[in-house]
């Protein structure tokens, strides 16, 4: 399909360097003008109603800017969301 995109980047857990256990994934879909970034996180003992704030990073210049995409709150042991937005935007 033209104008559609989507990749997909699995979440790991790591303890003092080392490669850990699936913590969940990020998938981000543009079609249509429309980019679509959904959050799914296992986070075992998180509590719910938590404040998260999603951010996107850009390395430009040697450096790591962070963008805020959006928020959710979290559920019990998890953090899951959708944001959408124009791609022309992102």
């Amino acid at each position: 399909m033209a104008g559609y995109r989507r990749f997909i980047a699995y979440v790991y857990e790591y303890c003092k360097g080392k490669k850990g256990r699936n913590c969940g994934f990020i998938k981000v879909e543009v079609k249509e003008q429309r980019c679509t970034v959904e959050v799914h996180l296992n986070c075992p003992g998180i509590l719910p109603d938590i404040p998260c704030d999603i951010y996107g990073f850009i390395r430009k210049d040697g450096l790591l800017n962070g963008i805020h995409l959006g928020s959710c709150k979290t559920k019990t042991n998890a953090a899951n969301c959708l944001i959408a937005s124009n791609s022309l935007n992102m």
